[in-house]
């Protein structure tokens, strides 16, 4: 959850769920960095204004960078 208003919610979830909460959605960013595995699967959902399309385009950035390192590692260990 981003931002001070999901306070509210967080303490409305169960604590099975595992909330996070950031102050800003690039907070959030961040915390999901360390934290999504192969297979997650992640629901994003929130305004422009709330700035969820800066965590979408930070995801997507991130993604494509570990993509070509994974591409480059695999490369690299086949000699080519």
């Amino acid at each position: 959850l981003a931002g001070a208003a999901m306070t509210a919610l967080k303490v409305a979830l169960p604590d099975a769920i595992g909330v996070r909460q950031g102050a800003t959605a690039l907070d959030v960013a961040a915390h999901l960095k360390n934290t999504l595995r192969d297979g997650d699967t992640l629901l994003i959902k929130g305004s422009n204004a709330s700035g969820m399309g800066k965590l979408v385009e930070e995801l997507r950035h991130w993604s494509r960078e570990n993509q070509r390192a994974m591409d480059a590692a695999q490369n690299g260990s086949r000699g080519v």
